[in-house]
C-alpha cells in the first residue's frame, strides 16, 4: 500500500517532480529516494503558522535519512508533524494542507508558489 506517495505524486505538478527531483518516473520509490537525496534544513516551513525548532529540524533530518525505500509497498505512517510533507513544502516551495481525522494540520513555505490539500485517517490516505 503507497497510498501516502501515490496522493503526493497525484498533487504535486509532474514538472516540478522532473526539475526539482530530477526524476523521469513517478512511482513511489523514485519518488521518495528524490527526496531523501535532496533531504534537508526546512527553515522555510510553517507548520500551522509556527517555526519549528533547532531540535525538530535535526530530528526530521535524521528520521528522512534512516528511512528506508524498500518498505514502500508496507505502507507508510504519516504523523501530524511529519519530517516528508515538510521536506516537500521546503523544496517545492508549496503548501499542504492535510485533513486528519477532523484537524486541519497546515505546511507552509514562506512563499509558497501554490497548494495542495490531502486527507488521511488512521490507516489511509488520499
Amino acid at each position: 500500500m503507497s497510498c501516502f506517495w501515490d496522493t503526493l505524486i497525484k498533487n504535486i505538478k509532474k514538472e516540478d517532480l522532473t526539475n526539482i527531483l530530477n526524476i523521469t518516473t513517478t512511482k513511489p520509490l523514485d519518488f521518495c529516494n528524490g527526496l531523501k537525496g535532496m533531504n534537508c534544513k526546512t527553515e522555510n516551513v510553517l507548520w500551522n503558522g509556527s517555526k519549528i525548532t533547532e531540535k525538530q529540524y535535526e530530528e526530521n533530518i535524521e528520521w528522512i535519512n534512516e528511512y528506508q525505500p524498500n518498505t514502500i509497498s508496507n505502507g507508510y505512517d504519516c504523523s501530524t508533524f511529519d519530517p516528508f510533507l515538510f521536506l516537500i513544502v521546503e523544496l517545492f516551495q508549496i503548501e499542504i494542507h492535510h485533513h486528519y481525522n477532523g484537524t486541519m494540520i497546515h505546511y507552509q513555505n514562506k512563499n509558497p508558489r501554490y497548494s495542495i490539500k490531502i486527507q488521511s485517517n488512521k490507516g489511509h490516505m488520499w
